[in-house]
């Protein structure tokens, strides 16, 4: 009989702690200003295309070598816009800033800008030429209402071939300007009278019942604090069972967790489009409630639409600040939703914020980046991270488990995601409203640009607890008001990170020049001058907005030598005009496939235009292009070309199939198999609160799931498994058979160590036997 390697088993020891306290702009070359507009020609009857433009110049100083993005001086381009909040209404919802669309609503073939501000005026202007911007916001016939203006995004709502606009607005009613078709738009306030309460964020277009117009989804927040709201007079009353609660009067307005108030946020809201109503405005029904949306009052900072299982139908991501939880939502195809959050996330963002899709590693699965606000260097973690509070309610109710970090969710194709967002090293971006995925430089897999800062720093702890003394020693309450705002405002660099397509991302902000230090809200990734590359636009707060020329890498010049690009516009027939929601993949010569979804907002209360951008090495060229409509039709063109913008028409002919199909078992990173292979094991843990004995420990050490040893066990050159179990379960062996399955096996000293609870295990030769 052979010999058995002994396993050794590690139990569990008690821990316990104790606690205690740029240059001058350039001007425009003739390739600018010289520019004509060129219409598409027809290529077969259902692709058309022009040319991009290339090697485009801009003469004066030049950047130094190696620069990608160039920054254009908003002026001298036509764009004089900020984002602009008085110091009378800087306070904790309205610090949240604002966003900005780009499409081209005149179709001119050149993207515009719809710029959004809170305590100035919103502004529309209209790219006339490459870099030549005209601010048309009065003869286009968007209105300044007055309002505290949020997110934006440009969408087709009546399905008539014009990008219509909707505006998000903070303590007032929405706005919805119908596009006429001539540069103008008509349309105004919608949803009822002004409400001083609510405050939606983001909207986010989408056909989710796949009926050929686009729905929308709605995230909103709260405006006021409740210490505004009550003039720091906060009511709590116990109940029958000893239990504080908020007082009746108040109890719309906070929940007690904790022992601490918790501010409400409001609904977030599911809209269907039910065609065109009176005067050309669209007739939206709210039905959130009938959907199966979560119905509660929470914190919602952005929505974005994607299709995470590859089933043809528009799942929805709900980003939530604070303590209210993220939700995914999978579209069950009947027009309803169901949360999937916990049964397919490992974790969540705490602070979630600004997010974004991608399929990161072209693996045909897409992947998703919720932000959040941890700080890149020590001092900044510690003087941010908040005082020390009893979080018993927030571990005990909320999974998946939210952290204070960035969540890179990479999709498994099994219904379930894994977050590598340390190991793809960006896991801290800083106080990250935006995140946005683009291959900015052309080399075929999709880099990400986040957006940072804040007015003033409410996370200071230290500023906290001098305005707390300052407080107790009857300081007014304009007093503390102006220590608030005599602080320094929060700059900080925004940031890039290049994908090298092995889930690792390399920061290059600072190469590419997109490093600016301030405070940045939305902003969008769009091909603005339609030279084959992406450039980004950043709403900043109280500071110009920022705009960067991508240059290809060449301080001078793009040079189209170092690699492809084409841009993909749609027009649907059955499905909504632009496509939203189709999914396009590249095949490349090389047999690299690239996917994309096109999708109307993403990022953080922005809106994004509806064309797809693909880039790509010099080395390799397309082969093909498959287009899978929102309605089911599935198209595949070949012929393409590098330095192309095609458009193309939804065939009424073609390929025609349902896509309700389950994701393509063959781009699964893994297959379940255990019962295949006879290994037949479910631990059950056993209940210990961690918390009640050791409130200070960071995280729970009683439930880390059961010890897995691998080894030969029986020295047949086959891998056995061990499994332990928890206190009072037994722990279990698999032997590996001649057939490659496996057979669960017992002995005596297995079955008598069940009294303890197995932490770990680790097979090693004790005796030296071999």
């Amino acid at each position: 009989m052979k010999p058995y390697p002994i396993l050794c088993i590690f139990l569990p020891l008690m821990f316990f702690s104790c606690g205690g306290g740029s240059g001058p702009e350039q001007t425009a070359s003739q390739t600018e200003t010289e520019w004509e507009w060129v219409p598409f020609e027809k290529i077969d009857d259902w692709v058309e295309g022009k040319k991009l433009r290339k090697n485009v110049t801009i003469s004066g100083p030049k950047k130094s070598s190696g620069a990608r993005f160039y920054r254009r001086k908003g002026p001298s381009i036509g764009i004089d816009f900020r984002n602009q909040l008085n110091d009378e209404n800087i306070k904790n919802y309205l610090l949240s800033g604002a966003g900005l669309s780009v499409g081209d609503y005149d179709n001119n073939g050149l993207p515009d800008l719809f710029m959004v501000s809170q305590d100035g005026p919103n502004k529309l202007f209209r790219q006339n030429a490459p870099w030549q911007f005209e601010d048309v916001t009065e003869e286009a016939g968007i209105k300044d209402k007055k309002s505290w203006g949020s997110g934006a995004a440009f969408a087709d709502i009546n399905n008539d071939g014009h990008l219509d606009l909707y505006v998000c607005n903070k303590g007032n009613s929405d706005e919805i300007y119908m596009n006429l078709g001539n540069g103008t738009f008509n349309g105004g306030f919608v949803g009822g009278a002004k409400n001083p309460y609510r405050a939606p964020t983001m909207v986010a277009f989408a056909d989710y019942d796949r009926d050929g117009d686009l729905d929308f989804y709605r995230t909103a927040t709260r405006l006021l604090q409740i210490n505004e709201m009550f003039k720091g007079k906060v009511l709590t009353k116990k109940d029958n069972s000893g239990i504080t609660r908020a007082h009746p009067t108040q109890a719309d307005q906070f929940e007690m967790i904790d022992g601490l108030p918790r501010e409400l946020g409001t609904y977030d809201r599911l809209f269907r489009n039910e065609g065109s109503g009176k005067n050309g405005m669209p007739k939206l029904m709210d039905v959130t409630r009938v959907s199966g949306i979560n119905i509660a009052r929470e914190h919602g900072l952005a929505a974005v639409w994607w299709d995470y299982n590859n089933d043809g139908w528009p799942d929805l991501y709900v980003s939530n600040d604070f303590h209210t939880p993220d939700h995914l939502y999978r579209n069950n195809g009947d027009s309803t939703f169901t949360e999937i959050t916990e049964e397919s996330l490992a974790y969540t963002s705490w602070n979630s914020m600004g997010s974004d899709f991608a399929d990161i590693n072209n693996d045909g699965l897409f992947d998703y980046l919720s932000t959040d606000m941890s700080a890149t260097t020590h001092f900044k973690q510690k003087t941010m991270m908040g005082s020390m509070t009893d979080t018993a309610w927030f571990l005990d109710n909320l999974e998946p488990r939210q952290y204070m970090r960035n969540v890179m969710h990479v999709n498994t194709g099994t219904g379930k995601f894994i977050d590598v967002a340390f190991h793809a090293g960006i896991e801290s971006t800083d106080w990250t409203w935006a995140a946005i995925f683009g291959d900015l430089d052309n080399d075929g897999f999709e880099d990400v640009f986040f957006t940072n800062g804040i007015e003033r720093n409410v996370q200071d702890s230290d500023r906290a607890i001098r305005m707390h003394q300052a407080s107790a020693s009857g300081a007014s309450t304009m007093e503390l008001r102006k220590m608030f705002l005599d602080s320094p405002r929060f700059k900080e660099k925004n940031l890039a990170f290049r994908n090298r397509g092995d889930f690792k991302f390399e920061k290059l902000g600072d190469d590419w020049g997109l490093n600016e230090e301030t405070v940045s809200h939305g902003a969008v990734l769009s091909d603005l001058d339609r030279d084959g590359d992406l450039d980004v636009v950043v709403n900043n707060m109280n500071d110009p907005v920022g705009i960067y020329m991508n240059m290809g890498g060449d301080s001078s010049q793009i040079n189209p030598s170092e690699s492809g690009s084409m841009l993909i516009s749609l027009r649907g027939e059955s499905s909504n005009h632009f496509g939203i929601g189709a999914r396009l993949t590249l095949k490349l010569s090389n047999g690299q496939s690239m996917s994309r979804i096109l999708t109307s907002s993403r990022g953080y209360m922005s809106g994004a235009e509806p064309v797809i951008h693909f880039g790509w090495p010099s080395s390799v060229k397309p082969k093909a292009l498959n287009i899978e409509w929102p309605n089911g039709h599935d198209q595949t063109i070949k012929g393409l070309l590098s330095g192309w913008h095609y458009r193309v028409t939804e065939s009424g002919t073609g390929n025609i199939e349902s896509l309700d199909k389950v994701s393509n078992s063959e781009n699964r990173l893994f297959s379940q198999i255990d019962e295949a292979l006879g290994i037949n094991f479910t631990h059950t843990e056993n209940f210990y609160d961690d918390f009640t004995s050791q409130p200070l420990l960071p995280n729970r050490l009683s439930r880390f799931g059961p010890a897995l040893a691998i080894g030969d066990v029986d020295s047949d050159s086959d891998k056995d498994v061990f499994i332990g179990g928890a206190r009072d379960r037994q722990s279990a062996l698999f032997i590996q058979k001649e057939e490659g399955q496996f057979g669960r096996v017992s002995f005596p000293a297995l079955e008598a160590d069940q009294i303890y609870e197995v932490v770990d295990a680790l097979w090693f030769d004790f005796d030296n036997d071999g």
